[in-house]
């Protein structure tokens, strides 16, 4: 049984040999995620049956259910085992490794193990050696070649690599992730919390909110409710596994809290013998606001962006239809500045499943979510996927960016596109500290961890906030374009630095931040 979905400008056709045929109407001109060009360009399949094809940044998808075929070696593939033993060779019981990604160097494309360690990288020339890796994440190495070449003449299938851990290492891991808090609505808070390392760990979860929010509910219950704080119990969290918790606050009807900063802390332990302990704390901000788009896009840090450093996005959704989502699929076209090798899913609101493909092309599937509409059930109709990837190229230019933008797709629904969400470079250099201040700022919380929000007084818009080093070397700067500033503190040592700030019209404010 087939299906497909149909896009206008656009004619279907079906061959003898069960593969999709694409024909583009009169004067457009298909291109296809692994690079070819040209009316009628054969379908290709992704590993859960689906067709890609793009046109320009958009992109589109068909669906195929039953048999179907591919290209003859159009594709290579394999599996990422966990090697128990460290042979080099997948024995009885070894199971899948599902946290890999899959490079094959010579035309850029990508790919990422299943739940099985199964992986296939698409390709169209047939006529050149292909070369994978597989790039695993840290505290794993590989008891198999790092890499293989696969000629013309070779079978496809079955390259496998094994990974094994280094040894006994302690890492987790926790951020949040909420809906809008807009005044008058419940707003949920989602907590990820993630084992990175290579034990299995049980310990205690604390949430302490905001004294504005109103605690109401909790999936799954927290075993412990004090004061502000929430606590919950967490037993035998696997090596490269990730739990959630769901959490619903009230907030209440008052128009003057609009623009004011909600300030919330998750914690997970234990902190002794972690060998990254800043990431076990993760302070948790929401702008109080009393209208937004739902379908939205963000990118942390947005500025100061360097080759290697990681930027985390979060697409949020909601369904604001007239009943219950079935399925909800996201699409991200990552930018060509970001390294799809890198790539780490962080967290989600609902179990997914990812596939990376093409040169990075990200699909995000929530099947049978369920996602009530927002007139039935407002704080349950919203939801999110989170993810990490580490910057690639260099950006010299000072007015460089990296810019990202998802498509939402409900159902059987138009794609929802979100805002485009922008990261931007700024250089660093040796700035020596002028003297004499004027002005106010009030960084928050101070010590900290993570990160802080830096709020100015006055009209700063256009300013210039920066970070310095105990030296006067400025690690960090960004413009201001509102009251509120994030800055995020991961990859900054343990220390102190001064944040200055500069106003548009030459005052300047300068305040001590203790890093932990």
């Amino acid at each position: 049984m087939w299906c497909i979905e149909a896009f206008e400008n656009t004619m279907y056709e079906l061959n003898d040999s069960n593969t999709w045929s694409v024909v583009a109407a009169p004067g457009y001109n298909w291109l296809d995620t692994i690079g070819g060009y040209g009316y009628g360009v054969p379908g290709l399949f992704d590993r859960a049956g689906r067709l890609w094809i793009t046109e320009g940044s958009d992109n589109f998808y068909f669906c195929a259910a039953g048999v179907y075929s591919f290209t003859p070696f159009n594709s290579i593939q394999g599996r990422v085992f966990y090697d128990t033993n460290g042979n080099g060779i997948a024995d009885a019981g070894e199971h899948g490794f599902t946290a890999a990604n899959i490079v094959q160097s010579t035309n850029g494309y990508y790919s990422n193990t299943d739940t099985a360690g199964r992986y296939a990288v698409v390709y169209i020339d047939s006529a050149i050696s292909h070369t994978i890796t597989a790039a695993v994440p840290p505290y794993y190495h590989l008891t198999t070649p790092a890499s293989y070449t696969v000629a013309p003449t070779d079978s496809a299938c079955c390259h496998d690599f094994g990974v094994r851990a280094d040894g006994n290492i302690q890492d987790l891991r926790i951020s949040a992730v909420s809906s809008t808090a807009i005044v008058g609505y419940p707003t949920v808070i989602w907590l990820d919390y993630q084992n990175v390392g290579t034990l299995t760990m049980s310990d205690t979860i604390t949430y302490t909110y905001d004294t504005t929010l109103r605690y109401t509910t909790a999936w799954p219950a927290p075993s412990v409710v004090s004061g502000h704080t929430l606590s919950w119990s967490y037993q035998a969290l696997a090596p490269l596994s990730t739990r959630g918790i769901m959490i619903e606050f009230a907030l209440d009807p008052d128009p003057t809290l609009t623009g004011d900063t909600l300030l919330s802390t998750a914690t997970i332990g234990p902190l002794v013998s972690d060998s990254t302990p800043a990431d076990n704390a993760y302070l948790h901000q929401q702008i109080v606001t009393s209208a937004f788009d739902p379908n939205l896009k963000t990118v942390s840090p947005a500025d100061g962006i360097a080759p290697g450093k990681n930027l985390t996005y979060t697409i949020h959704f909601q369904n604001t239809g007239t009943a219950p989502a079935i399925n909800i699929v996201v699409y991200d076209t990552l930018d060509a500045n970001l390294d799809p090798a890198t790539f780490k899913l962080l967290g989600s609101s609902h179990p997914v499943s990812v596939l990376l493909t093409g040169k990075g092309i990200l699909i995000f599937t929530f099947s049978n979510i369920q996602l009530p509409d927002s007139a039935a059930d407002q704080a349950a109709s919203n939801g999110f996927v989170q993810f990490s990837i580490s910057v690639s190229a260099p950006l010299h230019q000072p007015t460089a960016t990296i810019a990202n933008t998802a498509s939402i797709v409900f159902d059987f629904n138009p794609p929802v596109q979100t805002n485009t969400a922008v990261a931007s470079f700024y250089p660093a250099g040796i700035v020596t500290l002028p003297a004499g201040d004027r002005g106010q700022l009030q960084v928050m919380p101070n010590p900290a961890i993570n990160s802080i929000t830096i709020s100015t007084t006055g009209d700063a818009r256009d300013g210039m906030i920066s970070l310095y080093d105990v030296t006067g070397k400025a690690l960090w700067q960004t413009i201001v374009i509102g009251k509120y500033t994030t800055l995020d503190l991961q990859g900054f040592a343990a220390g102190i630095y001064m944040i200055r700030m500069h106003y548009p019209d030459g005052r300047t404010a300068s305040c001590r931040l203790v890093k932990l």
